[in-house]
């Protein structure tokens, strides 16, 4: 296995390393040297100061590719958050000494002597220097320590430390997975994404990944999959497309999925369950449904996906061994883990061939009226009603009793007869179905019709919007 050390060492300073968009919406080419250069330059300012601890945000992905690795060459601890909000700021506080990038000064733990800003427009400044040579690579400890921070489901964010050897490890294992499963991408290809380079997956694919093996990334984050198809069909660049369930789920109907198919190598999805309508509507668009990669901010890669394809149950990543917990539980053993072995909170089935499918999350488990639900077998029953597209179920805790609440998305039928029925009779409709199979005393009590479900953007549900959904208002009263 490679380290970023010697990889840097040996790579071609004048190789393209990262494209990045122009205030004139052109694209700059930005070397390697010219990386090389940006980043060894923080790095000596950085070593010149005494913190220790510092957090980095920044709203692109190359100002932030140097940001890291300045920090990393400079012997500093690195703190990454998912947003940059004066209340995560001070949360931060708490842990770091100094920030790095781009962040609100309004936050009362930021003070202009312990930041330091890191704009796009830094790198901007000098980036038609694409052909700036370097005899000075960073060489960056694989033992430097990131510490992620990442919110639970309770909304509260959890550290998670790691050091860059585990991410060398698993992108080295995520290559050898592929190629044992027949998935070549071309050396040419570029990144792009519609991810966060700020969470762990986005950095990972987005930064880490292109880095390690020589591809060119985009330092934007993308807006929308039209974007990406456009850029793919202009320029006639192979291009492999970082995205999530998210996006995926809600794609606009007409894309130029005809004209980008030649050009779009792949796209990769990760943080949370793709559903099998939305990976059957991908594959008859793209001509492939997404690679799907399963894992989490603890444990890393896991195991990978296709779903329509030889490779539609899990296969587990080249060093990462799975079996199966007398709970049904997956527990796993990996090289790029600390720990020996990690039991997660995932029902799993295997196969005789070693692949496995996932049978939901057997941590939202809950008591109600003294009896234990799965709230996985609940929305997955709903959604076999015959008006619901998709649905999510949360326990809200309210003054006097915790209340079982459902957020729903109809299909078309649906949404066809609650505009000539009362709500009242869609509920009704919906809980004589799953009284099928549920007590009535388990059925949710709480119901909201929406648009599309409350998520973040890594697709999974947002607690709090979630919650504010169910506030009664004098517009918008609690439907029973």
């Amino acid at each position: 296995m490679n380290n970023f050390k010697a990889i840097f060492q040996s790579r071609d300073p004048k190789q393209v390393c990262a494209h990045q968009a122009t205030p004139d919406k052109s694209a700059a080419s930005i070397s390697f040297g010219h990386w090389c250069t940006q980043v060894k330059a923080l790095s000596s300012a950085l070593t010149m100061r005494n913190e220790q601890q510092w957090a980095l945000f920044t709203d692109d992905a190359l100002s932030f590719s140097i940001g890291l690795f300045a920090l990393i060459d400079a012997s500093k601890d690195v703190y990454l958050p998912g947003n940059n909000t004066p209340e995560t700021a001070n949360r931060l506080g708490d842990h770091c000494q100094a920030f790095l990038g781009h962040w609100d000064t309004s936050a009362s733990a930021i003070d202009t002597e312990h930041y330091l800003p890191l704009n796009a427009a830094d790198v901007q400044s000098t980036s038609y220097k694409t052909q700036e040579q370097t005899s000075c690579s960073p060489a960056p400890s694989s033992q430097a320590r990131i510490i992620v921070f990442t919110s639970g489901s309770s909304g509260e964010p959890k550290a998670i430390e790691k050091q860059l050897w585990q991410f060398e490890q698993e992108i080295s294992a995520f290559s050898t997975t592929l190629k044992k499963n027949g998935v070549a991408w071309p050396a040419s290809v570029e990144i792009l994404g519609t991810v966060s380079h700020q969470h762990i997956y986005g950095m990972i694919f987005r930064v880490l990944m292109p880095l390690y093996q020589g591809n060119v990334f985009h330092s934007q984050q993308y807006l929308d999959a039209g974007q990406i198809l456009k850029y793919a069909i202009d320029q006639s660049k192979p291009v492999l497309w970082i995205a999530s369930p998210a996006h995926l789920k809600r794609l606009p109907d007409q894309l130029p999925w005809q004209q980008a198919r030649q050009h779009l190598v792949d796209i990769t999805s990760s943080g949370g369950p793709f559903s099998t309508e939305a990976a059957s509507l991908l594959n008859d668009n793209a001509g492939a449904s997404a690679l799907e990669i399963f894992g989490s901010s603890e444990t890393g890669g896991v195991a990978i996906r296709r779903q329509f394809s030889q490779l539609q149950y899990w296969q587990a990543f080249d060093d990462v061994i799975v079996s199966a917990a007398e709970d049904k539980r997956l527990v796993l053993a990996s090289e790029h883990l600390q720990e020996s072995r990690y039991l997660m909170d995932d029902a799993v089935k295997f196969l005789p061939d070693g692949s496995f499918e996932l049978l939901g999350r057997t941590d939202r488990i809950v008591k109600l009226e003294e009896k234990r639900l799965s709230l996985v077998e609940l929305e997955s029953t709903m959604n076999n009603q015959l008006w619901v597209k998709e649905n999510s179920c949360r326990v809200i805790n309210s003054a006097s009793r915790d209340l079982l609440c459902a957020v729903v998305v109809l299909n078309d039928q649906g949404k066809a007869l609650i505009t000539t029925l009362p709500k009242r009779e869609i509920v009704k409709g919906i809980k004589d179905f799953l009284q099928q199979y549920f007590e009535l005393s388990l059925l949710p009590r709480k119901w909201r019709f929406v648009d599309t479900l409350p998520v973040n953007s890594q697709g999974k549900i947002d607690t709090t919007e979630f919650e504010t959904l169910f506030v009664e208002t004098d517009t918008q009263p609690r439907i029973q």
